[in-house]
């Protein structure tokens, strides 16, 4: 019987010639393969239009058509799920004696990607003897070691093994079964077949089709161009049509009798992941709201879900946009799928209060201000023990443990399995509980019948049930494979949810870019045309990478060679682009949610290529990274919601407006209420009593002067509301005090122990022996953190930089001898002497400073050089001459004034790079340890402590003024307030 292959290039009339042919054969009772049952749903639909009756007309998907050929063939085998199946690998992983593999398969990532290559490999039918065969011609020219071959031969033979023992199969090998059964004539198929919606074929699959076709018509339509875009298909499409009895080749702009839509292409360039989508989200309202389409006429289309789909459901959801999301996305990305995995590893694995109080604020959604202070005192009391951080629970809350306490103790899995499915129940009820004002609108406005987050939660709850169904089901097989608790965590812990059904009516489409193949909507959005993005980076399989499969299947191992390369990418996009047939969106980043620049998709530049430049800027929207409200120029505002955010940020400047749009939204109560809530531009402190109080400072410490200078907000937090850390962090200010108090005992014992003030050449291994001796004791001593593996690695690495760092000091030799340590001016101290002074420096306005300076060094004429050591970075001589850092001329002034010195150098020596920065005054001494750009003369010298000096009179003024807005300057990288800050915000 024929095999007949219909060819040709996207929207060129592929699906009316395999429509005319199959509707010619419907008394023959055909059958018709689609890839899911939304194609089946969509074509059925289309060919009423045709047949108009349903009588005939026999359409379903290809996994179900194997399912009945199963049938047919007495195919008995239990067929196994993916949940069942990753169980199975994860037995058989830690049932195995592994060399080369032993630690990579202790990584939860490990089975997924085994799973993988196992799927690959039974796809192209390969038995452990062809993988041995192929693993032993190639090893002589593989860099891969015998053990690493071994370890995957082994694995996969053990899991065909365990398989066959059980009596089971998984969908790969149910169809290498078909294969057989067909190859021996146990099963034969006559009625005519007919395929739509396929664009490659694995090796069973292929196999299959071509054992079918000895008995039935098989006609199957294949998209195709020969084009850059199918260079990496080009091959498997001539196996194919060289197999056919009859290719039919179909042509652009055949498909219809009218004349076909002219595709019109726009280009949308925003700022940002969240700009992006908003974009698109405000594009979609205008064709909804002003051009007619409908919902299910528009399909977004993204490469990757995982990396936009949190986002695109918070858009979409805020800009009231119904969407059908078919994708699966991670069981952890709900609240209730968090809110399992974390009390899971807690009670099974961690022991970590983050993950009891993941589980307590999802699960007690009203205990919020409770479960501050558990955490608090837990952290604070740093509390370990499971049962321990519970009785503390219970005793803050006044709840019960029980549900949480049972599964600390519970090892049965049935038992476990009933315990973890009522705790996921009663967190959904607990969401659907919380949400409900949701359905009525809390605010006036409507809103879904469900969020997001409560059809997650359904989602949720159904994998969790189906999980520890499938599970169940393994153990009724075969009592071995009963799971443990931990099974239970690990295996959840990698399992996907589909949130709605796929391509819902009345909805817009978001589909991975694979399952756009086939379909044709009006107007389709691509998502994400950025380099790294669409084209994907390169990501090669873990076990072999592209050139390694190309070379084991020159050695005949039937094994995918299409992965990772730039022609497959470039196959998607012509599938994302051919999909539109009257609109066409191509959306990119110009730069991300931080600034950035990014790169556009190259795709997308050889497409502009041939695009004149004004045609190009007249065809884009662009959205920057400033426009965080749409004011309606270039597109329209998309709902009520953003135009009272609209107002809200004109309200100032534009009141009459922001009325006019408020009343024309029927939002005003909202804007009355924001605006009254609104901050004004500057912050400052509104209380009487406070502001004298503040107004009567007098006393800074330099470091505190420097922080306000360098943003006022963070020294309002950090100095005036003096939040307490609830974490006992091994930070840098613990790391700092450590080394400080090294330095400071080491320098104060070197003249005793080995006769010299400064680390010596000659007696670097001894002073190292020394350095690091004293420094092992004030580790054990004052680190919050010691056993942790960060608290290890810091450990070794600050014992290396003090090493490095008297070797750099023993290579700086001077006369100035390190004679104060951490001395002390205004600070409150057992003793006065002369190396603690009790009064401050008095300034000019009477503004006085206290400090402690590291290190006084004092050479023989009575003259000083102050050193600051600092644990990585230095402030630079330029910082020093601007008074952007005060530090060090404020501590000459503080030597020279308290200590009756005469102060000629200051300087900042880091410990960790070794180098040193500062000033020195070049008329009293001919060098220093410092660089020569340290060198000023007299003249230089004073004006940069005159400089430091005013500079603390206008900081301490400003200070005073209570007045403390974040600075537009500031550098915030290592900021830990940014979540609280106003800082570019509308």
């Amino acid at each position: 019987m024929p095999l007949n292959v219909i060819v040709g290039p996207a929207q060129s009339g592929k699906k009316r010639e395999l429509f005319k042919r199959f509707v010619g054969r419907l008394d023959d009772n055909p059958l018709l393969l689609v890839p899911s049952g939304t194609e089946a749903v969509s074509i059925r639909r289309e060919l009423l239009q045709i047949v108009a009756a349903a009588v005939g007309i026999n359409i379903t998907t290809y996994d179900k058509f194997l399912g009945q050929l199963a049938q047919q063939a007495e195919i008995t085998q239990h067929r196994i799920d993916p949940i069942q199946q990753e169980f199975i690998v994860r037995q058989i992983i830690e049932g195995s004696t592994l060399v080369s593999l032993a630690e990579s398969a202790q990584y939860p990532g490990f089975s997924k990607a085994l799973i993988y290559l196992f799927n690959d490999l039974k796809q192209g039918m390969n038995t452990p003897e062809k993988l041995a065969n192929a693993f032993t011609r190639w090893a002589g020219d593989s860099y891969r070691t015998a053990n690493y071959l071994n370890d995957i031969f082994k694995l996969y033979r053990g899991y065909l093994e365990s398989l066959q023992n059980l009596n089971l199969l998984d969908e790969q090998l149910l169809r290498w079964e078909l294969v057989e059964a067909l190859e021996n004539g146990e099963l034969v198929q006559t009625r005519p077949i007919f395929l739509y919606g396929f664009d490659d074929f694995t090796t069973s699959q292929r196999r299959i089709i071509e054992l079918l076709s000895l008995n039935a018509d098989i006609t199957f339509a294949l998209t195709f161009k020969d084009t850059d875009a199918f260079s990496g298909r080009k091959e498997a499409v001539e196996a194919l049509t060289d197999t056919a009895d009859s290719v039919t080749w179909t042509n652009e702009g055949t498909s219809q009798n009218t004349p076909k839509p002219i595709l019109q292409r726009n280009f949308l360039v925003a700022a940002g992941e969240q700009g992006e989508i908003e974009l698109v989200g405000a594009r979609i309202l205008e064709l909804i709201r002003k051009e007619g389409f409908r919902a299910e006429e528009i399909a977004v289309i993204i490469r990757d879900p995982d990396r936009y789909a949190r986002t695109l459901i918070q858009v979409f959801e805020d800009f009231a946009i119904p969407y059908s999301l078919s994708e699966l996305v991670p069981f952890g990305h709900s609240s209730l799928g968090r809110a399992v995995l974390s009390l899971l590893n807690f009670c099974y694995a961690s022991r970590n209060i983050a993950d009891l109080i993941t589980y307590l604020r999802i699960r007690y959604i009203d205990k919020q201000g409770e479960i501050d202070r558990f955490e608090r005192e837990a952290r604070l009391n740093r509390t370990t023990g499971a049962h321990e951080m519970l009785a503390q629970w219970a005793r803050v809350s006044g709840t019960g443990t029980a549900e949480i306490s049972s599964l600390l103790t519970l090892d049965s899995f049935s038992e476990v399995a009933s315990r973890v499915y009522a705790i996921g129940s009663e967190l959904l009820t607990g969401i659907l509980v919380s949400n409900l004002s949701l359905s009525n609108g809390a605010d006036g406005r409507s809103a879904p019948l469900l969020t997001y987050d409560e059809k997650a939660g359904l989602g949720s709850l159904t994998v969790i049930e189906d999980t520890l169904a499938s599970l169940n089901e393994l153990v009724a097989i075969d009592s071995r494979l009963t799971p443990s608790p931990v099974d239970v965590y690990k295996i959840l812990s990698t399992a996907e949810m589909r949130v709605s059904r796929e391509a819902e009516a009345e909805k817009v489409h978001i589909l991975r870019v694979h399952r756009a193949r086939g379909r044709t909507y009006r107007a389709v959005f691509v998502l994400g045309l950025n380099e790294g993005c669409f084209p994907q980076s390169t990501s090669e399989d873990p076990f072999f990478n592209l050139d390694e499969r190309k070379q084991l299947a020159s050695y005949n191992l039937e094994i995918d060679t299409r992965g990772g390369d730039i022609a497959e990418e470039r196959y998607l996009f012509y599938i994302a682009t051919t999909t539109a047939t009257e609109r066409l969106f191509l959306s990119c980043q110009s730069v991300n949610s931080n600034g950035r620049s990014l790169l556009k998709s190259s795709f997308l530049s050889d497409l502009q290529e041939s695009m004149d430049e004004d045609e190009i800027k007249k065809l884009t929207t662009k959205r920057y990274l400033s426009d965080v409200v749409f004011d309606g120029n270039l597109v329209s505002i998309p709902n009520a919601k953003e135009a009272i955010r609209f107002a809200a940020q004109c309200h100032r400047k534009q009141p009459a407006l922001a009325k006019t749009i408020a009343d024309s939204t029927g939002g005003s109560h909202q804007l009355e209420s924001a605006t009254a809530r609104a901050p004004s531009p500057t912050a400052r402190f509104t209380s009487g009593e406070v502001k004298k109080l503040i107004a009567r400072r007098d006393t800074f410490s330099i470091t505190e002067l420097e922080s306000f200078a360098n943003c006022p907000f963070n020294w309002y937090v950090e100095r005036m509301l003096k939040p307490q850390m609830i974490d006992v962090e091994f930070d840098a200010r613990n790391k700092g005090s450590i080394l400080h108090s090294t330095l400071e005992k080491f320098y104060r014992v070197l003249p005793e122990r080995f006769g010299v003030h400064q680390p010596v050449k000659d007696k670097l291994d001894e002073l190292e022996e020394l350095i690091v001796g004293i420094f092992e004791e004030e580790f054990r001593r004052e680190a919050a953190d010691t056993e942790s593996v960060d608290a290890k690695f810091s450990r070794h690495e600050m014992a290396e930089n003090l090493k490095r760092f008297i070797r750099a000091e023993a290579g700086r030799p001077t006369d100035f001898k390190p004679s104060l340590f951490e001395a002390s001016f205004g600070l409150p101290a057992d003793t006065y002497d002369d190396e603690h002074k009790e009064e401050c420096l008095v300034l000019d306005g009477g503004t006085k400073i206290r400090g402690k300076i590291d290190r006084i060094d004092i050479d023989d004429n009575n003259r000083a050089m102050v050193i600051d050591y600092k644990s990585r970075g230095i402030p630079s001589v330029k910082d020093i001459e601007s008074a952007k850092k005060l530090q060090v001329p404020l501590y000459i002034e503080a030597v020279k004034r308290l200590w009756g010195l005469h102060p000629i150098a200051g300087g900042y020596l880091s410990i960790a790079k070794t180098t040193a920065e500062g000033i020195y005054n070049s008329d009293a001494i001919d060098k220093s340890a410092l660089p020569s750009k340290a060198a000023k003369s007299d003249e230089e010298f004073e004006t940069i402590i005159s400089n430091a000096l005013e500079k603390v009179g206008e900081i301490a003024g400003r200070i005073r003024e209570g007045s403390f807005s974040p600075a537009n300057n500031a550098d915030c990288t290592f900021c830990g307030l940014t979540h609280i800050c106003r800082k570019g915000r509308a």
